[in-house]
């Protein structure tokens, strides 16, 4: 993994019981999953569905950032500062609290929620409009491990697939955002949404 810092920061042993994952390693998915730059860091930053908040841990523990809040829907995250329970669709914050809004795995673990309620798209669409009234004009959202790609054989995922779409189409039709996505890998792409 590339590290986008000038000199890397030490590698810390914690490791999550749940994903076993580093507080590192976890750091750099959100760092490359993100595109996350050492400019991001000087903002104000609210993580959805942050687990038990360690990227915002690392990035405290570190020095990198010490303005990241975290929320997610199980329990386990109030163990971090900065950190409530709550859900991506009734987000706890005051309109334009932050400058960025960013989320590895949220819209996707929305529709895994959402499946037997046969609302997932106004669960998706909620959710993403909780994000756009929390962030600050000029700032960003920044989804990752969104899948866009249309041609896949796998039912499920194009039922996901075509939720997405189907949201992404809806919020095209604002005035106050602008909606970009980038291919990050094959299986990945990057939803960015400015608020203008």
């Amino acid at each position: 993994m590339k590290n986008i810092f000038e000199s890397p920061p030490p590698v810390v042993e914690n490791i999550d019981k749940e994903t076993e994952d580093s507080d590192e390693e976890v750091f750099q998915k959100y760092v490359e999953s993100l595109e996350l730059t050492p400019d991001d860091f000087e903002k104000q930053i609210l993580d959805i569905g942050s687990n038990t908040a360690q990227f915002a841990k690392y990035a405290k523990e570190h020095r990198i950032s010490k303005e990241i809040y975290s929320i997610d829907i199980r329990p386990a995250s109030l163990e971090r500062e900065k950190s409530v329970v709550g859900s991506a669709e009734a987000l706890p914050f005051q309109n334009e609290s932050f400058d960025l809004v960013v989320s590895l795995s949220a819209i996707p673990n929305i529709y895994i929620g959402a499946e037997f309620s046969g609302r997932r798209e106004q669960i998706i669409q909620q959710a993403i409009e909780e994000m756009i009234r929390v962030v600050r004009k000029g700032g960003e959202i920044r989804l990752g491990n969104i899948r866009l790609e249309k041609d896949r054989e796998d039912g499920y995922i194009q039922n996901y697939i075509t939720a997405v779409h189907t949201v992404l189409d809806q919020l095209r039709k604002r005035e106050d955002i602008i909606i970009s996505t980038q291919k990050i890998s094959p299986d990945e792409d990057l939803l960015r949404i400015q608020k203008v």
